[in-house]
């Protein structure tokens, strides 16, 4: 039998974005490479510290056929540092893949706005009728998807949040003067546009969602429950999702797997390196083979 000589975590994906609310259950995904696929006997492992005590308070290791068990329900709120490594019997265990998460005490008093726009942006907000200082709070630097800030702000009391945005140089994101408004959630926010991520922990319960961006016109070649669609497979749909024009849905159960991978019609195949996509259920943005799942 093969051995794998070598393993490399690309990135690991969770059902929620932090920050997420304490008592919410979230669960981890890996996206891995092997220079030989033989993954049948690794072991796939989470490790979860407090950053401020460096106390670890969870260790999580599953099989490849029970990755779906890799769920963490934070019991108090805080910064945590969560560690993700592959072991396996015959090369060892990778070097963490490590990531921050925080968890608040309650999601619903804050708006988490990810934003792409200005390459250093302020945001400028009113709660309650109470304007920050011009330029505002300097955003902080977040990679989500094609997002690069984020920002994270307490309602204290007020019902939603008034805001535009601006470089620090008096170049200014209005809305022409109207300014935005945002209830309490998480947001994308690009141009002028606001796509809501409320409830969409609700829909990955019932659903895969695929945003896909790489070839024109792309097929989706698929098996779910074992069965695997005639080549080339489905044409996918058009998408409103800025940077991803493309997107497919499947209705699952449980912890279903697709597998799947993507081409152009024209014997070009879109295939993570020849392992095909391993997908359970959640929102997915694959961007010319990196996957990032919401």
């Amino acid at each position: 039998r093969r051995r794998i000589s070598g393993c490399e975590i690309t990135s690991i994906d969770t059902s929620l974005i932090s920050p997420a609310a304490l008592g919410e259950s979230i669960s981890f995904n890996f996206n891995t490479k092997y220079e030989v696929d033989y993954r049948n006997t690794n072991k796939y492992i989470i490790k979860i510290y407090d950053k401020d005590t460096n106390e670890k308070v969870l260790s999580l290791n599953e099989t490849k056929y029970t990755l779906g068990n890799l769920k963490w329900t934070p019991k108090h709120e805080g910064s945590y540092r969560i560690d993700a490594s592959v072991y396996s019997p015959f090369s060892g265990e990778t070097e963490p893949y490590s990531f921050d998460f925080d968890i608040v005490k309650d999601a619903g008093d804050e708006v988490t706005i990810y934003y792409k726009g200005f390459s250093e942006p302020y945001i400028h907000y009113a709660l309650n009728g109470n304007w920050t200082d011009v330029p505002g709070v300097k955003m902080s630097k977040y990679q989500f998807v094609t997002y690069t800030h984020v920002a994270n702000i307490k309602l204290n009391s007020a019902k939603e949040l008034v805001c535009c945005f601006n470089d620090g140089n008096n170049n200014w994101d209005s809305d022409n003067g109207k300014n935005y408004t945002f209830k309490p959630g998480k947001y994308l926010y690009s141009d002028g546009e606001m796509l809501s991520l409320n409830g969409r922990a609700k829909l990955d319960e019932e659903k895969i969602v695929i945003y896909y961006n790489g070839y024109e016109n792309p097929n989706i070649h698929y098996a779910l429950r074992g069965q695997w669609t005639s080549v080339p497979g489905v044409p996918m749909e058009k998408s409103d999702i800025e940077g991803y024009a493309y997107k497919a849905e499947f209705d699952v159960t449980g912890d279903e797997i697709l597998t799947c991978c993507f081409n152009d019609g024209n014997g070009n195949w879109d295939n993570n390196n020849y392992q095909d996509y391993s997908l359970t259920k959640g929102v997915y943005y694959i961007n010319n083979g990196t996957v990032t799942k919401k």
